[in-house]
């Protein structure tokens, strides 16, 4: 038997395949033809079809229904044989702790119920795990028989599919048995975030695409209609437990599933074919004789590729569909290109293929390589290049922090979750993508730096102004880039060891083998994308704890300046403003003393008997009246100032607690100074040890308009723990007696 030339054997293939991708596009055409036609050909038959789909949809949903109940009496058979439940039951000491200990084994989660029954006691129960279950007779009197039993439990919350099973030595009677149950279906009649659980109805009804449900309650069958279709569910036993109903879907709805699945077949033959074709045309870009032609050719080939394999959403709509929920993760960034977990994990591999391609080229040794001495005008050159290639460095990491942030950001995914050792499907996708971008700008970064040496100095001797141009004045070009950017995203320290790591992977680039080079790449790429989800992860915690301390504490906040702000306003009364001006001439220095008291009695605080410091101060800012009640009188002189000309509030940190301040002036009939009223409100009195308020409550009050017909303003809290600035005059002035 003659033997074909190897050419021969590789043209034959290629030309199979080549021909298996055109038979792939004609069928994607011919389905895009039927999927326009589906609407009309539907539509003439659809009083026959909707009858078809529902008696299609009501035998499946039996079988499913029957299903599992063999799976759950198959689960609790083997259960009884892990435990040795059928040992235990035959010993003396009945009930014991040892069949406490299997029931709570055989149950799989806390939604469950296990319980071992006696048969001669009525269904007494020995032992149990999760809710109690009350047991009928006729499945009880089935199972001493030694028969199996199933029956429906309708609790207030779960709808519950329960199995029996004997236990024990094989007998005319059985005297015990094992009861599992499980919640199939959800009664509760809202949505609540607290209750999770299983919806069989839903769960058959999207997989079949019909409207079903399984009805307990009433186990007679219902009259059907012209389009529904109605089984009874039998358990077990044969007993008849209810029965399911189930009706055709809508004509649009069925027809829009229809064209959907169609459009899911189409979009999976045309991307094979993309793929079979760009295989076959990177084989001929591969024999080009041209460096940089090839280079480009290979690249517009693998991302044309890429392109194609996103907008036909492939593979995630037919394998690992996990991968492609942009519930997971969906960056904003990129075009899409990371629309999803599964999605950046391609455009990952793909940027690092690509780097990778243009570095087999470039170890080649025919890429952008030197033919002549360089002259002194290429050596000058040199020094601005490096300051562009450092910028464009510190450009790309930022780029890549930008990622990581996003992959936190814009995400559900929780990186750090103590109670998982690995990373799920989705999490683990969108690591490897960083991790892959990092590896891939490393490569780019390497051939640029070898690419630029080769071109600007003579590669046989290492120079002075060769380390000079490749060695700092990228490193000066990249924090320069750092100090003018907007959002650098990393502080300089980080900057610069980021920027003297590439430089020195770049350096190592055709220095050492290309496998060790990649070992090391790859364990330091790991490490810095860890560190940056690292930080990332604790900046999200963070968010959402102050977040929710701020939802705590607002209620609190808004109280608080509110009874500040009427302890202002008390103070804006014509008695207080005739003390304060003189003008009554018999005013006292006793009445004068007890002006704090009045404005305390007058205000919401008095009224309400809350504990407070006010202070009443004259034009001179000189004590003129104080009153406290439940705390010490602090001083709010350094709030005092000539530019308080409306009342204003703060919220100040003082001993890990909470002080609410507020200071005002007291104007006369032509709006000229009085005096002033300060008042301090406690958020609540810390007891000794206890450590105060926890420190994500002790957040700054929003800059917000509380009061616009009082003109009130809210400033930025200020914390009084801070010594060595302006703040520290004010808690040595708040702290005073």
């Amino acid at each position: 038997m003659a033997v074909l030339p190897e050419h021969n054997r590789q043209r034959i293939f290629t030309l199979i395949a080549f021909f298996l991708a055109i038979l792939l596009i004609i069928a994607s055409a011919t389905l895009e033809v039927i999927k326009f036609h589906i609407r009309s050909s539907l539509r003439e038959q659809w009083s026959i079809l909707e009858r078809q789909i529902a008696t299609e949809a009501a035998h499946e949903s039996v079988l499913r229904f029957q299903r599992l109940q063999e799976q759950l009496q198959e689960r609790l058979r083997t259960s009884i044989e892990k435990t040795h439940l059928s040992d235990i039951v035959q010993s003396d000491s009945v009930p014991s702790p040892e069949l406490f200990d299997a029931a709570e084994r055989m149950r799989g989660d806390a939604s469950e119920s296990v319980e071992i029954l006696s048969t001669m006691l009525e269904g007494s129960v020995i032992a149990w795990a999760g809710r109690t279950i009350d047991v009928p007779h006729e499945p009880l009197a089935a199972v001493r028989d030694g028969k199996s039993a199933s029956f429906i439990d309708v609790g207030a919350i779960n709808t519950y599919l329960v199995v029996l099973l004997p236990v024990g030595a094989p007998s005319s009677l059985y005297r015990f048995a094992a009861l599992l149950a499980v919640p199939i279906e959800i009664n509760y009649p809202i949505a609540n975030r607290f209750v999770r659980g299983r919806h069989f109805s839903r769960e058959v009804s999207e997989e079949l695409g019909a409207d079903v449900r399984f009805v307990f309650r009433n186990v007679a069958l219902p009259a059907a209609d012209s389009s529904s279709i109605v089984l009874p569910l039998k358990g077990l036993s044969g007993k008849q437990l209810g029965h399911v109903e189930v009706s055709p879907p809508p004509y649009e709805v069925y027809v829009e599933s229809q064209q959907d699945r169609i459009g899911n077949i189409e979009a999976v033959l045309l991307s094979i074919a993309a793929l079979i074709l760009s295989f076959l045309s990177a084989r001929r870009i591969l024999i080009l004789p041209s460096v940089a032609t090839r280079s480009v050719l290979l690249l517009f080939d693998l991302w044309a590729l890429r392109i194609i394999w996103l907008l036909n959403d492939f593979p995630f709509n037919i394998v690992v569909r996990e991968l492609g929920d942009p519930s997971f993760f969906a960056s904003r960034f990129a075009f899409g290109l990371a629309r999803s977990p599964g999605d950046f994990l391609l455009t990952s591999l793909a940027f690092v293929t690509s780097a990778a391609l243009c570095a087999r080229e470039f170890l080649s040794g025919k890429f952008l390589l030197a033919t002549t001495k360089p002259s002194a005008l290429i050596k000058i050159l040199g020094v601005p290049l490096g300051l562009i290639v450092g910028g464009s460095l510190f450009w790309g990491w930022r780029g890549i922090v930008a990622a990581v942030k996003s992959a936190v950001m814009d995400s559900t995914l929780d990186y750090g979750n103590s109670a998982s050792l690995l990373f799920s499907a989705p999490e683990a996708a969108v690591v490897i993508s960083l991790i892959g971008l990092v590896l891939g700008f490393l490569l780019v970064v390497g051939i640029i730096i070898q690419s630029l040496r080769s071109v600007l100095f003579d590669n046989e001797t290492v120079k002075t102004h060769q380390v000079v141009v490749l060695g700092f004045m990228p490193i000066i070009g990249g924090m320069v880039g750092w100090w003018i950017s907007p959002q650098p995203l990393m502080g300089w320290y980080v900057a610069l060891l980021l920027l003297i790591f590439v430089m020195l992977v770049s350096i190592l680039f055709t220095r050492v083998r290309i496998l060790v080079w990649c070992f090391v790449s790859v364990i330091t790429s790991a490490f810095i994308v860890g560190s940056f989800l690292a930080r990332e992860q604790v900046i999200r915690t963070q968010q959402r704890i102050e977040l929710l301390a701020s939802n705590y504490t607002k209620s609190q906040d808004t109280w608080l300046t509110y009874l500040v702000q009427e302890v202002l306003r008390s103070a804006e009364s014509s008695a207080i403003k005739e003390i304060m001006s003189g003008s009554n001439m018999s005013t006292t220095d006793e009445e004068r003393s007890i002006l704090a008291f009045l404005v305390w009695a007058q205000s919401v605080l008095g009224k309400q008997g809350y504990g407070a410091a006010i202070k009443i101060y004259n034009a001179d800012k000189q004590v003129v009246s104080q009153f406290a009640i439940g705390r010490q009188s602090k001083s709010v002189s350094p709030l005092l100032s000539n530019t308080v000309r409306q009342p204003t509030v703060w919220v100040a940190v003082e001993h890990r607690a909470k002080v609410y301040l507020g200071v005002a002036p007291i104007k006369g009939a032509n709006g000229e100074i009085l005096g002033y009223v300060g008042v301090a409100v406690p958020s609540s009195v810390p007891l000794p040890f206890s450590g105060g308020v926890p420190e994500p409550l002790l957040s700054e009050l929003s800059v917000t308009r509380l009061d616009p017909l009082f003109n009130l303003r809210v400033e930025r809290s200020i914390d009084l723990r801070q010594e060595g600035d302006s703040s520290a005059s004010l808690h040595r002035e708040l702290t005073k007696a």
